[in-house]
């Protein structure tokens, strides 16, 4: 019998896109996505997650539930260094047990992403995932899930020569073993703003809005409420973090473009900074969810630099479980009015 593994869609599959569905897909395993959230699945991660949980938190709770029944188990990976010395949302850091815990139905599997302990680590994570793989049938597995068939696969798909650089990043960074891969080498002093390679964003030839945020919240049309489109609509194009290459956005985070603490943090910084110096890029908007403590320190050092930056319009958008959009769409009139 086949296996059946099932992916929620909106975790961290913007980050790595194709990632995990090439990783099982190598091992003969069928992959099942869930749908784009909509307000059925919105609802039941609010009913299933704590209250102070995050809004991706309780929307990636509906999208394993509805998972639940189409599949054979559910792959939630746990990351907790995605590079070496940066670490992860610490809700990350716990996803599996979470879920285990509110989703008592359904069968979560995971491994561990820690590459400050370095690749041999987080490969071996994937060995009780095999045995999973075997037994869940209740027969040996068709070809058999041993470690290093599946360590095998995941390297596989890992370094494969058309992944996007985020692959690229980690299997470089895993390659230099725990710690390995250093810290960013920028400058000593503030940034020449004339000439650092803002030209990496090609293609920019219309005026711009960028979109800053974690992908799995700026990517989820209903949890933004297709704030995208209504940018789009407004004839301006939208420019997110994944517009930005990952040199060029620790290039743009002076003075932070070393390792730090939170790696998704100066990400986005960085992203926030190259946009707000970009003469194409009329305004910025950063997408939030109520109580993320990492978006907390991230805008405060945003306002910081913005005050030696360019005169542009930014504005905060903190979503939460309220689906009203009139409030939205007001805000969103305002900014316009500003461009």
């Amino acid at each position: 019998m086949k296996l059946m593994v099932g992916l929620p869609s909106p975790l961290r599959r913007h980050e790595y896109p194709g990632l995990w569905e090439d990783f099982f897909q190598r091992l003969g395993v069928d992959v099942v996505f869930s749908p784009p959230t909509n307000k059925a699945i919105f609802d039941a991660g609010v009913k299933l997650c704590t209250g102070d949980a995050c809004l991706p938190l309780k929307v990636l709770h509906g999208h394993v539930l509805s998972l639940g029944s189409r599949a054979d188990a559910v792959f939630v990976p746990r990351f907790v260094y995605p590079a070496p010395l940066e670490a992860a949302c610490p809700k990350f850091c716990a996803l599996p047990d979470i879920l285990r815990l509110n989703v008592p139905e359904v069968t979560v599997w995971d491994m561990t992403v820690d590459l400050n302990k370095g690749l041999v680590y987080t490969l071996s994570t994937l060995d009780e995932m095999g045995r999973f793989m075997e037994h869940a049938t209740g027969e040996r597995w068709a070809g058999g899930a041993s470690a290093g068939r599946v360590r095998a696969a995941f390297v596989e798909a890992l370094t494969r020569p058309q992944a996007p650089w985020y692959y690229r990043i980690m299997s470089e960074c895993a390659g230099e073993g725990s710690g390995g891969c250093g810290g960013y080498e920028g400058g000593p002093g503030a940034i020449d703003w004339d000439q650092a390679n803002l030209s990496g964003l090609t293609g920019l030839t219309e005026p711009a809005v960028g979109v800053i945020g974690h992908g799995y919240l700026t990517q989820d049309a209903f949890v933004t409420m297709n704030l995208q489109a209504k940018i789009a609509g407004r004839g301006y194009r939208v420019i997110t973090g994944d517009d930005v290459p990952y040199d060029l956005k620790r290039h743009c985070c002076y003075p932070f473009q070393n390792r730090a603490f939170w790696g998704v943090g100066v990400d986005l910084l960085g992203t926030a900074l190259t946009l707000l110096n970009h003469e194409d890029v009329k305004g910025l908007i950063y997408v939030t969810s109520f109580a993320c403590g990492i978006d907390s320190v991230v805008l405060e050092l945003l306002e910081r630099q913005e005050s030696y930056g360019k005169e542009k319009p930014c504005m905060r958008l903190c979503l939460d479980e309220h689906t009203g959009e009139s409030g939205f769409d007001t805000r969103l009139e305002a900014f316009f009015d500003l461009l």
